[in-house]
């Protein structure tokens, strides 16, 4: 999922499914990237 709230529109997403992972050296799991 890339380029969320890009120019300063709001962006709504849902059911997303993330299967097979695994986190390394990480405190808080998993972040989605968006613009600020």
């Amino acid at each position: 999922i890339g380029s969320l709230g890009f120019g300063g529109i709001n962006a709504c997403v849902s059911n997303i499914t993330v299967e097979d992972s695994t986190i390394h050296t990480a405190t808080n799991g998993a972040r989605i990237k968006t613009w600020a």
